[in-house]
């Protein structure tokens, strides 16, 4: 389980590593994914029947695979990561 420092320290890195710019920026954007994601999975388990098949195709194929290719860098770079 990674602290909070842990985290911080990795968003200042990939802020350090493009440059410059604001880590606070990254770290709001992506709470701002996790709670889309949150809402898009309450409304899949409890309004099953209310789902656009349309919505959720588009995010399986286009919004999934830069996520997976985010997250596989997160691990890689990660404390402790075996890559």
């Amino acid at each position: 389980m990674r602290n909070a420092l842990e985290v911080l320290d990795w968003f200042k890195a990939r802020v350090h590593e493009a440059g410059g710019g604001n880590y606070q920026s990254l770290v709001n954007a992506a709470l701002v994914e996790h709670i889309r994601a949150s809402r898009m999975r309450h409304k899949v388990v409890h309004d099953y029947l209310g789902v656009d098949e349309d919505i959720v195709w588009q995010v399986v194929t286009e919004d999934l695979p830069p996520l997976v290719v985010l997250l596989e860098k997160i691990l890689a770079t990660s404390p402790g990561s075996n890559a």
